[in-house]
């Protein structure tokens, strides 16, 4: 049996203008028990899962979200436990960045804003921890494109847009040999390193 669920991924800046994002400690008497998790819950039938993640941030958090994204769906096989069956899930992940309410936990979790690149709780949901790892990444990389621009106009390009913000290239350039790859890396890692 697939058990299709609404996750969201609440987040706002902290006072240091770094992201965070909310967790939710399973409480007592749940499968899992304990375990961190994103808000959210099993998608109703007949429910869309926009719906379901409206219904279950009230339900959980006393909140109604205004401002939601679809990011991805995520199939996750969990194994038995003492206390949960073994179940796959399909999790719909949602990014909230604005809502009407106070955040309230109302069924006695307990709750957490965390920043994916520095988690200080444990554990978390096994479905989830790779989600954390991706939300590390930086919103937006660049991709090497040396064939179509040439070596001068690519490194003046990418020396501007690290001096706009990127902080991670894919280097990406299969018309180049081993060695000829190597050293066209070697010079992208050379010009943003000081970034």
């Amino acid at each position: 049996m697939v058990v299709d669920v609404a996750v969201a991924i609440l987040q706002r800046k902290n006072g240091a203008g770094q992201n965070e994002f909310l967790l939710a400690n399973r409480p007592p008497g749940k499968g899992w028990a304990g375990w961190w998790e994103f808000p959210g819950g099993k998608i109703e039938a007949g429910e869309t899962p926009e719906c379901a993640l409206t219904r279950e941030l009230h339900e959980e958090l006393g909140i109604q979200p205004t401002q939601t994204q679809p990011w991805l769906v995520r199939k996750f096989d969990y194994p038995a436990t003492q206390d949960a069956a073994a179940k796959t899930v399909n999790l719909h992940f949602y990014f909230v960045d604005a809502w009407v309410g106070e955040i309230t936990p109302r069924e006695g979790q307990k709750l957490s804003w965390q920043r994916a690149e520095n988690i200080t709780i444990s554990p978390i949901l096994p479905a989830n921890a790779p989600i954390m790892k991706a939300l590390a990444l930086p919103p937006v990389y660049a991709i090497s494109n040396l064939a179509e621009l040439g070596e001068q106009a690519f490194f003046a390009r990418l020396k501007n847009q690290l001096q706009g913000g990127v902080r991670m290239i894919q280097v990406r350039e299969k018309q180049l040999t081993n060695v000829a790859l190597a050293e066209f890396a070697a010079q992208v890692i050379a010009l943003a390193r000081p970034f």
